[in-house]
């Protein structure tokens, strides 16, 4: 092997190394700016160039970090987050916004929520669970806004809490009566809440645990 080659093979070699290098980065060595539409722009502090591809993201104590796909520097394609090499997040990005389902983990596994974006903004029917695989919470957005049915339970089953919402605004379903619903554990209704004339929650019905009126 001539110079000339021996040299081109040094170059290539120190050329893949920084590249396999680069797939790793502390949160010391890139920069993280705020795009101001609540996207997040990253950039390593090396080169100032955006990140691109599949990288690793560790936070300064090493007990958390991001596994995401970037171009031109932006969350785009799968996304995940770790801590202490248990995965505690997961979803996927379109140019910088969240674009999908995101679930969120317990640390024995199980889904603790999931939560349904389009474009960035809560689209769907986002849920809680309890450590059982039960559902807590069940809320429906539509483009970022609270809109149709708002349900909760307690960790038995039983609902504590059903209410509507028509674009943020609390309502009755087929728009005619505007009401929350909250309920003992034993599945009887507490008591039924209404919108006011000054628009605060009111309670028009009260009930004890037997089903009695108050």
């Amino acid at each position: 092997m001539n110079l000339k080659s021996l040299l081109s093979a040094i170059l290539i070699c120190a050329v893949s190394f920084g590249a396999m290098a680069q797939t790793e980065f502390s949160v010391g060595e890139i920069t993280i700016i705020n795009v101001g539409d609540g996207r997040m722009l990253f950039r390593s502090r090396a080169d100032g160039e955006p990140l691109q591809g599949e990288r690793r993201i560790i936070d300064g104590r090493q007990t958390e970090y991001t596994q995401a796909h970037f171009k031109d520097g932006m969350y785009d394609g799968n996304y995940e987050r770790h801590r202490r090499n248990v995965l505690v997040e997961k979803g996927v990005y379109k140019e910088g916004r969240r674009h999908g389902v995101f679930y969120q983990y317990n640390s024995d596994g199980s889904v603790s929520s999931e939560r349904p974006f389009t474009d960035g903004k809560l689209d769907g029917v986002a849920k809680t669970f309890f450590m059982n695989g039960e559902v807590e919470t069940k809320i429906e957005y539509t483009n970022g806004i609270e809109d149709g049915v708002e349900q909760k339970w307690d960790s038995d089953g039983v609902q504590t809490v059903d209410a509507f919402y028509i674009m943020g605004q609390p309502h009755g379903r087929g728009g005619t009566h505007v009401y929350r619903k909250e309920f003992f554990r034993n599945g009887n209704v507490r008591q039924v809440r209404e919108i006011n004339s000054r628009g605060q929650w009111e309670t028009i019905e009260s009930y004890n645990e037997d089903g009695t009126q108050r």
